[in-house]
């Protein structure tokens, strides 16, 4: 599976100060381009998409065919809104 990270993810990413966090997020990307069919699917205005949970926040991302968009990653509290 081919990685692709939105403007917004990237944003994102500069934002985040914590070597750990930045760790977990690394390998939870990792996991989901080896098993797409990971995280729970959403509804909505974000139909079609999924969210992992990187305690306290989440990544969500989509699947087309040989790609994995990662949309954002944001603290739960906001990313819903």
């Amino acid at each position: 599976m081919e990685a692709v990270f939105s403007d917004e993810f990237r944003k994102q990413m500069d934002k985040i100060r914590d070597s750990a966090t930045l760790v977990r997020l690394k390998k939870v990307v990792e996991s989901i381009l080896a098993n797409p069919g990971k995280g729970k699917f959403l509804g909505n205005i974000l139909a079609g998409k999924k969210s992992v949970r990187v305690t306290p926040f989440r990544l969500i991302f989509e699947v087309h065919e040989n790609q994995v968009i990662f949309h954002t990653f944001e603290h739960r509290g906001k990313i819903y809104r």
